[in-house]
This record gives structure tokens, sequence and C-alpha cells, in this order.
């Protein structure tokens, strides 16, 4: 199945590669690390990105075959690459320093990386939300459930995307309360006030997972009756994400309320960063 990746975009195919190791390396530094951002092991998020990143990098990859213009997926997997690679570059080399990648604007040299960070990811979703253009305008002999779940994963994409601008934007993920507080184990979304990171990351999955259901769909019922399903679930998940990031701003936190001794034992194993 990976090789296949290679066949259709080499280039992407070998990023996501490299996230796949980094993410290896990462794991094997991790329990001997010493250093830690908010009382976390700095390595967490550099760890959890790279995994992140390996995910897009082959989505991507796996996808360029179904846009038809060459010039476009070219710039898009350059662009995509790079802009991977620097992220990822930013937030090994801050963890290192001991200090936050992201809303960290202590120092000229500190804001200067968030801010290219941010630029780039914003000409890296511009590129992305292209695709979708594309694969309106062409014909092809796609099947239709499965072209439009990837339209609509895409602008899906795109608005948690815009949700990590907000994010930037309020210089915090956590609205209500403190970042690194108490938090659901390894992704850390926050117990304590409002975390948008989670409208972020349902939203950014999107990418993934309405393809896969539309794929799962078109074996089991006609192709009209697909399209109206993915349709369906496309406006229910929108719906979460909207939700989950309304939720968010108003400061209120989606997990019940727990006993100081409940959310102790859940954090304790693994913490995330920012």
């Amino acid at each position: 199945m990976v090789y296949k990746l290679f066949l259709r975009n080499r280039l992407l195919g070998w990023t996501g590669a490299l996230f796949f190791v980094w993410s290896l390396v990462l794991l094997l530094l991790l329990p001997g690390f010493e250093k830690e951002v908010l009382g976390v092991n700095a390595l967490v998020k550099p760890l959890k990105f790279a995994m992140s990143l390996c995910l897009f990098s082959w989505t991507m990859a796996w996808y360029s075959p179904l846009f038809k213009d060459p010039v476009y997926v070219r710039r898009m997997s350059i662009l995509v690459a790079i802009t991977s690679v620097f992220e990822q570059s930013v937030i090994h080399l801050q963890a290192s320093r001991g200090r936050m990648s992201h809303f960290n604007q202590e120092t000229p040299l500190d804001g200067i990386l968030f801010a290219l960070m941010g630029i780039m990811i914003v000409w890296m979703t511009v590129a992305v939300a292209m695709g979708a253009f594309k694969l309106r305008q062409q014909s092809d002999a796609l099947s239709r459930p499965y072209k439009r779940a990837v339209y609509n994963g895409i602008w899906i994409f795109v608005v948690a995307a815009m949700v990590g601008g907000v994010m930037s934007a309020l210089n915090t993920h956590v609205v209500g309360a403190a970042m690194g507080g108490k938090g659901l184990p390894f992704l850390n979304w926050s117990f304590e006030g409002g975390d948008l990171r989670i409208a972020h990351f349902v939203g950014m999955h999107a990418l993934q997972l309405l393809p896969w259901l539309a794929c799962k769909l078109q074996v089991r019922m006609s192709a009209a009756v697909a399209l109206t399903r993915i349709q369906q679930i496309s406006f229910i998940y929108l719906f979460l994400v909207l939700f989950a990031f309304i939720h968010a701003v108003f400061g209120k936190s989606i997990f019940p309320k727990q006993s100081e001794a409940q959310t102790a034992e859940n954090v304790y194993s693994f913490n995330l960063i920012p």
C-alpha cells in the first residue's frame, strides 16, 4: 500500500517517509530527554506534529492523480514539502531550546519563527484549497461520491485551518484557562477551558475520513444514494467542527468536571504541550 504513494507522488511519498522516520527517532529520544515546556517533555509536541505531517503528506500524495493539472500538482507538492519540513524544523528547534514554538513572542527570534510558520501555512492552505476548484471544474471518470467526498474534505480542512488562524490571533489555544493545564491524556485537550484544538483536529482529518467513507458506501449502495449520504455526513461533520469551535470560544470544556484525583490519574502518563 505504501509503495503506491511513491508511484502517485514521489516527492510527497518521500516527505511522508521522512516524517515517519522522524517520528520513530523522537519516540526513541523521548524517554531520556530532560527539557520541558510547561512542565511536559519538550519532545512530545514535535512527535505529535511529525505524525500529523506524515499522514498529511501521504494523503496529498494519494490524491495527487485526482488533479489533472500537472503544473498544479507539482507546485502544490513542492509547497507542501517545504512548508511541512520548515514547520517541523521550527518546532523541533524550539523544543531543543526548551521553548514554545507556537504563541511565543518572548524574543524577536521566537516571534519571527512563529510568524513565518503562520505565513507558510496560510500559503499551503490556499494551495490545497485550489485543489477543490480543480476537482469541481474538471471532467473525469471519478465516481461522484468519491469526488464529492474529497471536495468536501478539502473545504472542511480549510475551515479547520481557519480555526488555527483564530488561535494565532488569540495567541492561545485555550479560552477561559491557561495553556498547559490539566487535559486529556496524550492530546492534552483542556479539562479547564475551551480548547480550540479540538475543532482544528477534527476538521483537519475530514481530508482522510470522508473519502474513506465514500469508498465504503459506494460498494454497498447506488452512486446516487452514496452521494446523498456523503453530503449528509459532510454537513454533520462540519456542524461538529463548528460546534466544537463555538463551544471553545465561550471557554467551555467539552469534558465533564472531574475531581482532582481523577484529573491527576488521567494526566499522569501523557500530557502534551500546546
